[in-house]
């Protein structure tokens, strides 16, 4: 862990501190960088190379430093591991990592050097050779040992590197590099003096066969951060760094280097989608790396968990269905007014995971997606008007066969009542008895009435219904026109389950399947036909079982029969009814419904929630 290596001594410094007690700090700690606190929090950074282009301005060194040091910080937290510590300075360029505790107070920091001095040799790729990898520097920089500081600074500023190394023809002098310069600042040397006054000498030099592990081992013993490179003929080939050595650390971090190459971050960063990477270890999701666009959209949050910008509960979700493989790229998250779908991969090593979240915009897809929504709805409600005046010409037969036997018995009764009127044959109590009977009979024509009137009423609220009632009074409607084609009804309906849905809705529902199967069964001429309604609960559902015995429906068409306009009636079906059963069952319920064949005819099941 870091917190066995950080360097938390002369490290910091007050935010309002002058450049010189910077530079007189950089000596005192030997790590070429200052930490500016304010209170306990850092908030800028002045490193050596820094140094380099605030002389070139001619400032005075007694200035604040404020306006010069850098405040765009790279922190990662002390529990962070060596590894991850290593793929973000190498993922981000640099020598030195902020370190912060959870309470963002400064710790201290971690560099490079303080690493590779961790680690134990066989860490290293024993069997590569400095040969190996002399090849990535650039062209080595030299200057003659009379060339200016000045000039020489020049030099490392326009070049962007870190040392020069001091030639008189062939013969290696010196080096001069960052951490001398902090000495010529410390003593204020002029900058016109010969750069040979204060180089570092004699140079530390090896061979270009000798191995990283041995290089690395070398640089730790002389605390040094370069080495020159010679070859067989004693020409300087290159100078190799700590940099250097730690992109050839061998394990899981030089593989994924390796795999990181071939993926090429430059090509990421100049993407117009936002991309992040995390790295995945023991349950923590931290981003360690950002392309442009994300960082231009997120700010500074290098090293913060996930779901500062991702909902926990969502991101957990996720998580769960990469670790059963089942995730399919279309969770979806909301920033700054914009859409986006999560587009994730995940690459898997030894003892940790590398995630790539790439963030797809799709505000106007969601846009277009929301019109097509509501020009959909209108159509289904459409289609729903059309559905309820089919049904309604429907029940108008059911209110015919319901209306028949009062009306033939008003008009028997009342044709009783003449015949004795003109037989002037009045007797009070008949007469009374038989006008009652007429109440009756006109009673239950306006009960019919009413019942379909409130059938078709829509439902505006979710409301709590004893499911046996609903289904009973569902069945009233349709009774007479079963028992005129002589169709036996029969409940199995289990007592006490209460449900909270739109209840007339629900009716309709029933009521379309119902009539369906009396369709089946008077047009196919079934002898004992039968209609069986059963309920009963089941976990946290109600399941309605609707079947009959008319022999089924054809295995051809059955996958068919929820689709609109799709009917076996003809000319005298919509194709609506059990389209729309399904549409109010799945939206507006909230439940399911299918249909099956059982050995004697066709089974519709519909589940709801409780």
């Amino acid at each position: 862990m870091l917190q066995d290596i950080v360097e938390k001594e002369n490290i910091s410094i007050d935010k309002d501190a002058s450049l010189d007690d910077a530079i007189s700090l950089m000596i005192k700690n030997g790590e070429g960088i200052v930490v500016f606190l304010d209170g306990h929090t850092a908030v800028g950074i002045l490193t050596e190379r820094d140094l380099l282009y605030i002389l070139k301005q001619k400032i005075s060194l007694s200035v604040q430093a404020l306006k010069y040091y850098k405040t765009s910080l790279i922190c990662i937290h002390l529990n962070r591991s060596l590894d991850y510590a290593l793929h973000i300075l190498i993922d981000n360029n640099i020598r030195r990592l902020i370190i912060k505790d959870n309470d963002n107070h400064f710790v201290g920091i971690v560099t490079q050097e303080m690493i590779l001095n961790y680690l134990e040799r066989d860490t290293y790729r024993i069997h590569l050779s400095v040969s190996n990898i002399i090849g990535n520097n650039q062209e080595l920089i030299s200057v003659s040992p009379l060339e200016s500081i000045n000039n020489s600074l020049k030099i490392m500023r326009e070049q962007s590197i870190g040392s020069v190394v001091i030639k008189d023809k062939h013969k290696l002098l010196g080096i001069f590099t960052e951490r001398d310069l902090i000495k010529v600042m410390n003593l204020k040397i002029p900058m016109a003096t010969p750069i040979q006054e204060v180089m570092s000498s004699p140079v530390i030099t090896i061979g270009q066969d000798t191995i990283i592990a041995d290089a690395t081992q070398l640089m730790i013993q002389k605390k040094i951060r370069r080495l020159v490179v010679i070859g067989e003929d004693l020409n300087i080939i290159g100078i190799i760094g700590t940099r250097d050595i730690m992109r050839n650390i061998k394990g899981n971090y030089a593989n994924l280097i390796e795999h990181k190459l071939k993926i090429a971050k430059n090509t990421l960063d100049s993407l117009p989608n936002m991309i992040i990477e995390l790295f995945n270890r023991k349950s923590s999701h931290h981003i360690h790396w950002l392309n442009n666009k994300a960082k231009n959209t997120f700010g500074n949050i290098l090293d913060d968990d996930i779901c500062t910008i991702i909902d926990e509960k969502l991101w957990k979700s996720i998580v769960s269905d990469m670790d059963t493989n089942s995730y399919n790229n279309d969770a979806r998250v909301t920033i700054k007014n914009s859409t986006y779908t999560l587009s994730i991969s995940q690459y898997i090593f030894k003892d940790y995971n590398l995630i790539r979240v790439l963030f797809v915009d799709v505000t106007e897809i969601e846009i277009e997606l929301a019109q097509a929504v509501d020009s959909e709805q209108k159509m289904l409600e459409h289609l729903m008007q059309q559905s309820r005046l089919a049904q309604m010409g429907e029940m108008i037969s059911m209110i015919a066969h319901q209306w028949r036997q009062p009306l033939a018995a008003i008009s028997a009764t009342i044709g009783t009542l003449k015949l004795r009127n003109m037989l002037d044959n009045y007797e009070k109590d008949f007469f009374d008895k038989k006008l009652d009977q007429i109440t009756l009979y006109s009673q239950y024509l306006s009960d019919t009435i009413n019942d379909f009137r409130d059938f078709f009423k829509q439902d505006k609220l979710l409301e709590d219904g004893n499911f046996e009632k609903i289904i009973k009074s569902t069945t009233i409607i349709i009774q007479p026109s079963l028992d005129h084609e002589g169709i036996t009804l029969t409940f199995d309906l289990q007592k006490g389950i209460i449900i909270n849905t739109y209840i007339n809705e629900f009716k309709q529902v029933v009521l379309n399947i119902l009539q369906n199967a009396y369709d089946v069964l008077v047009s196919r001429e079934i002898e004992s036909p039968e209609i069986i309604i059963k309920a009963y609960k089941s976990t946290s559902k109600v399941c309605l079982e609707i079947s009959d015995n008319g022999g089924g429906i054809s295995d051809e068409i059955i996958h068919n029969v929820f689709k609109p306009y799709f009917s076996t009636k003809k000319q005298d079906g919509t194709g609506l009814g059990l389209y729309m059963s399904r549409i109010i069952i799945e939206d507006h319920c909230k439940g399911s419904i299918s249909v099956t064949n059982s050995a004697l005819g066709a089974v519709f099941t519909i589940k709801v929630e409780v």
